[in-house]
Parts: structure tokens; C-alpha cells; sequence
């Protein structure tokens, strides 16, 4: 013989219990969870919030108390939902007027805040919540939480039809190599097929990126007169004369050694991490900054350090290009926009 799960009063402040916030405007419907939660809320509020429920109370309740109406206790209404607890929850504090400030224990800052999000989206989705959909989309396209998950918050676009979500967060798994011990909730709703693109594209990415520095696709804008200033101003070490001691590359003779020792440093980089970033934030070795040092030439430069700058930021300005010329040939992004 079954018995039914026992109904439980959802947390605070959808309770039901008195207090100062609902004392002069008390709950008048509940929504009852699929694990057997109560949430008293209020119609108005839920009318003005979501398109289903507005349509919902459009039409007068059952009262006839037959068998057939829905359920009700303490005389409220009670719709029960295939939504969990937690995912009610959030959805409910987003939803509410921002006054009653329901919304400062919700944010998206560490990894745990991310779980159950897609059932929380796909619940505002569900019942035309307008404003809690913008608030979520929001609170996902941040670029530090991108940076940090990248591969969950790829999973969490795709899933939730969020395209440009998705575009960021494919750019963003560039930025360190691939984990192989990457794991997430999500990771089940994505199919093989775009999980082993999304490592497609990195490996891609990682391929061009190594293959433009190890040919020196830098070479016009590495030699050519800094921006400003006179063309007969060269960046020193694009060598045109045998006076560089110490630092004249045997093997590449037109470069200063530390710097063709820099750039195969990237290209070894850029193989496993092809994000713009490995290159403005990859720095000189130590041992070839002390060759740079040694040499009468380059030390004597006092442009080196800013053109060495400015000639990072604009590879790094190439490479970016190029990844984000692939990532939108790669996806297809628009279906899954919303």
C-alpha cells in the first residue's frame, strides 16, 4: 500500500508563515514542487511576472470542490509543478519585485552558484518569466565566471539556446590547455557531437596560432617603424647590421636571439593555449632578458620595452582575430540564439 510523500512549507520567504514582509499582503496561491514543497506566493505578483500565470488566473478557479478541481489547502489553490524545490526557489527570488531584496542571496560567483541554473532557466523559459530570463542571461554573460568555467558555461549556452554565450565561451576555453579531467553536471545534457567540436576547435586554434608565429607571420609589422614615429626608427631586434654582440641568432640571422628565442617560446605555448592571451601576458625568459642585457645594441635601445609591447599587443591582436574569424565558421551559433 503506497502512501503519498509528506508535504513540506518551502523555505523562507515562501513559507507561508507570518511575518512582517507578508503581514498586510498574505499568500493567496501555492505552487507545490515535485518533491513536495509548498511555495505560498502571491497571484498578483505572479500575473504581473510571468505571461503563463497571467494567462492562467485569466480564468475563474474551480471552486466546486469536486473531485476533478485542483487541490487546495488552508482555502489557497495549490498547483502542482514538475519543478524541483531548489530550481522554484531561485526562480521565485528572481522573480519577485527587487524591493523585497530577494535577490541579494542569489549570485553567480563560484561554480556551486551554477548548479541547477539550466533548470531554473528552462523553468522561466517554461512560464514566460521575461524579466528573471534577462537577469540569468545577465548574470552568465560575465567574463570573469566565463573565464573561470568555460567549458560548463559552453554546456549551460548550448543547452539553454543562449548563442553568443556560447561563441564567449568557446573563445574562453583558449585561454589555458585542454583538461581532460573536466567534469559537470551538464556535461550529460551535451551531445558527443559538440563536446568533441568544442576540443576540435581548440586543437584548431592552437594549430593556427602556433603555425603564424613558427612562419613569422609577424614579420611586416615586427620590423616596420613603430606607429608615430620616423621611418628611420626600426625595432631593435630586427637586426640590419653586425653590430648586436651576443645576440645575433646564428640560425636567423635577421633577429636578435633572445627575441627568436621568445617567439619559439610562444608558438610551444600558443600549441596549448592559442588564446590571445598567452601572448600578452607570456614575458621575456629570464636567461634571455639577460641576453638582451648583454648586448650593447639592445640594451642601448630605450624604445625596446615599448616596442617589444606594442609588438606583443599587436599579435596578440592578429591571433584574436583569426579565432574569432574560426569560432563563428566552426559554430552555428544562430540555432541556438535566443
Amino acid at each position: 500500500m503506497s502512501t503519498e510523500a509528506p508535504i513540506h512549507d518551502a523555505p523562507a520567504p515562501f513559507s507561508g508563515a507570518a511575518d512582517a514582509e507578508n503581514a498586510d499582503r498574505p499568500a493567496d496561491f501555492i505552487i507545490r514542487s515535485c518533491d513536495g514543497f509548498d511555495f505560498h506566493v502571491h497571484k498578483d505578483i505572479l500575473k504581473f511576472a510571468s505571461d503563463v500565470f497571467n494567462d492562467m488566473f485569466a480564468f475563474p478557479a474551480d471552486t466546486s470542490g469536486s473531485a476533478d478541481s485542483d487541490p487546495r489547502r488552508d482555502g489557497k489553490p495549490v498547483l502542482v509543478v514538475p519543478e524541483s524545490q531548489s530550481a522554484l526557489h531561485k526562480l521565485l527570488c528572481l522573480a519577485y519585485p527587487p524591493d523585497l531584496h530577494l535577490l541579494d542571496s542569489y549570485t553567480l560567483v563560484g561554480e556551486a552558484d551554477l548548479d541547477r541554473i539550466v533548470a531554473v532557466y528552462q523553468a522561466a523559459d517554461k512560464y514566460q518569466f521575461h524579466r528573471v530570463l534577462r537577469l540569468l542571461r545577465n548574470m552568465l554573460d560575465q567574463p570573469a565566471l566565463i573565464d573561470a568555467h568555460p567549458y560548463r558555461l559552453f554546456a549551460i549556452a548550448k543547452i539553454c539556446g543562449l548563442g553568443e554565450l556560447a561563441r564567449k565561451a568557446a573563445l574562453s576555453t583558449l585561454r589555458s590547455p585542454i583538461d581532460p579531467t573536466a567534469a559537470f553536471p551538464e556535461m550529460r545534457c551535451l551531445s558527443w557531437e559538440e563536446g568533441h567540436k568544442l576540443l576540435r576547435f581548440h586543437h584548431l586554434c592552437g594549430q593556427r596560432a602556433a603555425k603564424y608565429v613558427e612562419q613569422k607571420g609577424w614579420k611586416f609589422f615586427s620590423m616596420a617603424p613603430a606607429v608615430g614615429e620616423a621611418p628611420s626608427h626600426y625595432h631593435v631586434w630586427a637586426i640590419r647590421s653586425h653590430n648586436h654582440s651576443h645576440c645575433c641568432a646564428t640560425s636567423e640571422p635577421q633577429w636578435s636571439q633572445w627575441f627568436f628565442n621568445y617567439t619559439a617560446h610562444l608558438a610551444s605555448r600558443l600549441q596549448t593555449a592559442p588564446s590571445h592571451c598567452t601572448v600578452e601576458t607570456l614575458e621575456l625568459a629570464p636567461a634571455d632578458r639577460e641576453l638582451a642585457e648583454r648586448c650593447s645594441t639592445c640594451s642601448a635601445d630605450p624604445n625596446r620595452e615599448r616596442d617589444f609591447e606594442n609588438f606583443k599587443g599587436m599579435l596578440a591582436g592578429k591571433i584574436k582575430a583569426s579565432h574569432e574569424t574560426l569560432v563563428d565558421t566552426y559554430f552555428d551559433f544562430s540555432q541556438t540564439s535566443k
